[in-house]
């Protein structure tokens, strides 16, 4: 999936062991800001990433959540602007 610049790709390499199995570390929110919200939104759909939360705006900013690859919450929001 694909966030302007930022690729997320799932790691099937990775050993048992490497991965955390701390449950808090795996619950982590990945938040990552861009500079527009709808085309990476309809690259995860279009990608069949599971939405968790549809775009959404609380207190002026936009944003929607999703999941990685591996299960864990992403939530993408756009930059604000500077007028």
């Amino acid at each position: 999936m694909r966030c302007d610049r930022i690729v997320l790709k799932q790691l099937n390499n990775l050993k048992s062991s490497e991965v955390p199995s701390n449950t808090s570390e795996r619950n982590a929110t990945i938040c990552l800001e861009i500079k527009s919200l709808e085309p990476a939104y309809n690259n995860a759909v279009q990608f069949e990433v599971k939405i968790l939360q549809q775009i959404s705006s609380i207190q002026g900013r936009r944003f929607f959540r999703c999941l990685d690859p591996d299960g864990n919450p992403v939530e993408i929001y756009q930059a604000e602007m500077d007028f």
